[in-house]
């Protein structure tokens, strides 16, 4: 397959006027200028499409697709914990289903090729993964915190599921949920994981980050009265069990992060753990400024992520990355437009561990691609991919087109 568009953007490299991509076996073999393309047989020209690499959402819960507007944006954490236990009490596995598979197509629908989802549902993981040509990269969500003694029985099941289940085209991984829903000996098993991607929400919010450095708060007592041991509360950070348990490395990614100190950040930098931030879940709930810059200068890897829909402030919200990269820009000036981008493709294809596989248009990559209309009225590449608004006009996933792989499907 050969692909010719007015404008390439590999991110590996300047974007290429009047470019091509060719792609065999679901792989990209070459990229570079038309003019310079050998054997030119059978190709397909895009016309005024601006072709870049698929977009990667780092952080989602499909689930709660459907939520969209359930819950208007609450006076404290707390209470959006208790708000969202009682809509899910309600959540048959009909709705379930229907609700994630929405969550799938309308990623697709607006260019996001990969998704880091946070899954609880095990027993409907494989019908839905076989249902959808969104690669998933699955963290199966673990929440256990009354009593350590259930660890060793509850790690079997989780080792057990995790070797005998996985997306055809992504990964699974564990979410160890938070550090409030969490015991040090579940987070040490999880430490002790070889080669397993985790995904940890931590410091979200001024609740957990009060519950952890104060020892008290709205959470503090919820959890309390819920049977929990907070004898591991007061005087820390909430990301110092995760550091305990030796979590911090490479194929950690730390999820929100908004009430981290510089001493919390410092320890991200240096065992090169991941950071995501989701800024229309950031702006939902309130939240203190996200500390990016002294991130970005710590040398931290930071993504962009959506979370879920059920905490977007728009009943209108779809699950789309332009908004994130949009809003992230108007709340973090100075960033430029390339870094932005970076935070969508290049940096989470490096925190799920498959850095030069995705996010980018280059030889050996997968052929997960993304075409939008060309627009002349803005000069730069980069503002044009972030004011992008709407579904794009092509989606491919590993060389197959959006049509023909839901096709097969049935979405």
């Amino acid at each position: 397959m050969l692909l010719r568009a007015r404008c390439v953007y590999p991110m590996v490299g300047l974007p290429i006027e009047d470019g091509y991509v060719r792609i065999i076996d679901g792989h990209i073999v070459d990229v570079g200028l038309w003019s310079e393309c050998g054997d030119r047989n059978e190709y397909q020209d895009l016309g005024d499409v601006l072709l870049m690499p698929g977009l990667i959402n780092a952080h989602c819960h499909l689930e709660y697709t459907n939520l969209v507007g359930a819950i208007p944006p609450p006076e404290s954490f707390t209470e959006w914990i208790q708000a969202i236990i009682e809509k899910k009490a309600g959540i048959d596995d009909s709705s379930f289903r229907q609700s994630w598979l929405e969550g799938a197509r309308q990623a697709l629908d607006y260019g996001t090729t990969t998704m880091g989802n946070v899954d609880t549902r095990c027993d409907l993981l494989s019908s839905l993964w076989a249902a959808t040509p969104l690669r998933i990269i699955s963290f199966i969500e673990s929440i256990l915190f009354e009593n350590d003694r259930e660890v060793p029985e509850f790690v079997g099941k989780l080792k057990t599921w995790l070797s005998e289940n996985k997306p055809a085209n992504g990964k699974i991984g564990v979410s160890p949920h938070a550090p409030y829903t969490t015991k040090p000996g579940f987070l040490q098993e999880c430490g002790a994981m070889l080669n397993v991607p985790i995904s940890m929400h931590i410091a979200e919010s001024s609740e957990e980050n009060q519950m952890f450095r104060d020892g008290g708060g709205d959470m503090w007592e919820m959890f309390c009265e819920s049977g929990r041991d907070v004898s591991d509360c007061g005087g820390r950070s909430p990301l110092a069990g995760a550091i305990e348990a030796g979590l911090l490395d490479k194929q950690m990614l730390l999820v929100h992060g908004n009430y981290l100190d510089s001493r919390d950040i410092a320890a991200i930098a240096k065992s090169k753990t991941n950071v995501v931030h989701c800024p229309r879940s950031h702006d939902y709930f309130r939240h203190r400024a996200f500390p990016a810059h002294e991130m970005k200068y710590s040398g931290v890897n930071l993504c962009l992520g959506t979370d879920s829909l059920v905490t977007m402030r728009d009943p209108e919200s779809k699950l789309e990355l332009f908004s994130e990269m949009r809003l992230f820009r108007d709340n973090n000036p100075g960033w430029s437009s390339r870094n932005i981008i970076e935070m969508v493709t290049i940096n989470p294809a490096k925190a799920l561990g498959m850095e030069g596989e995705i996010g980018c248009l280059n030889t050996g990559a997968k052929a997960d691609l993304i075409g939008l209309p060309f627009d002349t009225t803005i000069n730069s590449v980069e503002e044009m991919i972030i004011e992008h608004r709407g579904s794009v006009e092509l989606v491919m996933v590993e060389g197959q087109s959006f049509n023909e792989v839901s096709r097969a499907s049935g979405i």
